[in-house]
């Protein structure tokens, strides 16, 4: 570890991050991507093992066995000879070879076993679809917090400000002490106002910082602002709902067991062989001896579980089949909602954009009434309290409307030009 690696580690860093760098971290390090990684390794490792079923096996065998006999058992026995032969060895030295040539049952299993690597690895990939969304959602907020903090910064400028206008009136006899202390008051509400935006902006970062998987001492740090405008560019429908896709996924393989459960009811067929040595000296007093030989097996009759087993099989494929067809549903309104709350929240940020402009107005105004002494500084508090309003509903709604997009991307499946 370099020094500098460990003072971060010690002391903790800021971490920058764009908008997309957020959404490709949160992709990729969000425990839930961990464990649905986990899963289709799982299931590859699955494949591999009803695949190596398929292969010709190969067993070595070896046997050095000391035997005795008494040869008067089998009908031998002379007078005189002793019918007991001491211990002498025998020795079985072979090689086997079997290879299925027909199991339907096997082709079958390795084609579900494909379809549930494919269902995993859909769902792995719907993981990081919503782990992306949320910590793009989070970055969002963030930058929300954000813009929200500079706003109120500007808000205590201009509270000072205030005061520097009342105590020059205050010095030409056209302002009072009561127009001091209301100018004293407005600065202490907007520091109030800044320091809770300080606050919602730490635990923002801090949430951030969860998502993308940083340390406890380590800070998320923004890299760009939250777009206060608008955006008009249209979203297109990239490619179909990852959702639906491992829906999808999930009908194929309910099939694919289905199919594996009816060919148990197939005969199967394999081919074995066997060579090897007999005898009580390798090479000597011995025999080679081999077979080879076709195994034909057939479950004729198994109690039911055969039975059953496609039973279930068949209620899985029709609950798939529902999931499907209710995912599809969910999608497709959800796409909608999308692009609704999309439409919504851009009307709303150019209302929110307007009044934010009436409120700047205001203020001025306000301000240069006060300084020509055609009134007390009560308007002036009152203009800065609206514009401060104004201008938080505006970040608001800029916030709200580029989750929305954002929103509408995860829905369409289009995370380009983030």
């Amino acid at each position: 570890m370099t020094v500098l690696a460990l003072l971060m580690a010690l002391h903790g860093a800021d971490m920058p991050f764009t908008l997309a760098q957020a959404v490709e971290r949160a992709r990729d390090s969000a425990t839930a991507n961990l464990s649905a990684g986990q899963r289709v390794a799982d299931d590859s490792l699955t494949r591999r093992e009803v695949f190596g079923h398929l292969l010709p096996k190969v067993e070595l065998s070896a046997t050095q066995l000391s035997q005795s006999a008494n040869i008067a058992t089998y009908g031998f026995s002379m007078p005189g000879l002793d019918p007991y032969v001491p211990f002498y060895s025998i020795q079985d030295v072979r090689a086997s070879v079997s290879v299925p040539l027909v199991n339907a049952a096997l082709w079958s299993r390795l084609r579900e076993s494909g379809s549930t690597l494919a269902q995993r690895g859909q769902e792995k990939e719907a993981a990081r679809s919503v782990a992306g969304l949320q910590g793009g959602l989070a970055w969002l907020e963030a930058a929300r917090a954000k813009a929200l903090v500079k706003d109120r910064e500007e808000t205590v400028k201009l509270a000072g400000v205030l005061i520097g206008f009342v105590e020059e009136q205050r010095k030409a006899g056209a302002a009072t002490r009561l127009d001091l202390v209301r100018a004293q008051a407005q600065e202490i509400q907007a520091q109030r106002a800044l320091s809770g935006a300080r606050l919602a902006l730490a635990k923002a970062q801090i949430a951030l910082g969860h998502l993308l998987g940083l340390l406890a001492s380590d800070r998320a740090a923004l890299v760009g602002d939250l777009a206060l405008e608008p955006t008009t560019a249209l979203i297109a429908t990239k490619e179909e709902p990852i959702a639906v896709r491992a829906a999808r996924a999930g009908r194929e393989s309910a099939e694919s067991a289905l199919r594996t459960a009816k060919a148990d009811e197939l005969p199967t067929l394999s081919a074995f062989g066997d060579y090897g040595f007999l005898g009580t000296h390798l090479e000597k007093d011995g025999l080679w001896t081999g077979k080879v030989g076709i195994q034909a097996s057939w479950d004729v009759f198994d109690g039911g579980s055969r039975q059953a087993k496609i039973e279930k099989a068949r209620v899985r494929g029709r609950l798939a089949e529902i999931a499907e067809r209710e995912t599809r549903l969910a999608a497709n309104q959800d796409e909608q909602d999308a692009l609704v709350s999309v439409q919504e929240s851009a009307e709303q940020l150019r209302q929110a954009m307007a009044a934010s402009s009436l409120a700047d107005t205001e203020l001025v105004l306000a301000q240069e009434k006060f300084k020509a002494g055609a009134s007390g500084n009560a308007e002036v508090v009152q203009a800065q309290g609206a514009r401060s309003q104004a201008h938080a509903g505006w970040i608001e709604a800029a916030g709200a409307h580029q989750m929305a997009i954002l929103r509408l991307r995860s829905a369409r499946g289009n995370w380009e030009g983030l």
